[in-house]
């Protein structure tokens, strides 16, 4: 028994240009595709409601839990790590203020949750594009890879202090003490699992 792959194959662009909309007021309901990883076995897709919040990754936990990552529909630039000396507002001080309509805690992405959103995306890159649909029919910016210079396109994780990119092949490195970053925060949530969202073939 294995569970079957259900990719979406979608042609759109790896970057592109982000005006910033604020979305901590309410949202309209839409329907909204789940990634989904198996930490024991393997990955698929699966399509859900969602109330307008977007869901990066979804890991399952056990026969009946699921942990679902949402990704912010709010995307911040010209962010400082927390080794600069900008006196700006940092990262951490937005993720405690953040709020998607009545969501609250979200946070800066931690290494663990880079590392499995990254494998997830580079073992599936069709998904980032299905990803990316999903936040730009909510008047979201897509999560970026690169910039129209073809520079890669880092964000914010681990307190501040890190960086990394969804673009295949790239580490996440220690962030710079004068480089600006873009910010994208996460959201976890344990869910007990609907029997008709999970696949098997015999």
């Amino acid at each position: 028994m294995r569970h079957i792959y259900l990719a979406v194959l979608l042609t759109m662009s790896a970057f592109s240009s982000c005006e910033k909309i604020d979305f901590s007021t309410s949202l309209q309901e839409k329907s909204n595709t789940d990634n989904v990883k198996n930490t024991e076995t393997t990955s698929e897709n699966t399509t859900v409601n969602s109330d307008s919040h977007v869901v990066i990754l979804r890991e399952i936990l056990s026969e009946d839990k699921v942990n679902v990552m949402y990704v912010s529909l709010n995307e911040w630039g010209n962010m400082t790590s927390t080794y600069s000396n900008d006196a700006g507002e940092g990262a951490q001080n937005i993720a405690s203020a953040y709020q998607e309509g009545d969501m609250h805690t979200w946070h800066i992405p931690t290494q663990a949750e880079v590392q499995r959103i990254k494998a997830y995306y580079d073992a599936n890159p069709s998904q980032l594009d299905l990803l990316n649909q999903q936040l730009e029919s909510l008047g979201a910016c897509p999560v970026c890879t690169e910039d129209y210079s073809g520079n890669t396109y880092r964000y914010l994780c681990s307190r501040g202090d890190s960086t990394f990119t969804l673009r295949k092949g790239y580490a996440t490195l220690k962030a710079g003490a004068t480089v600006k970053y873009h910010l994208r925060l996460v959201k976890d949530s344990i869910q007990d699992i609907i029997p008709s969202e999970i696949h098997f073939e015999y």
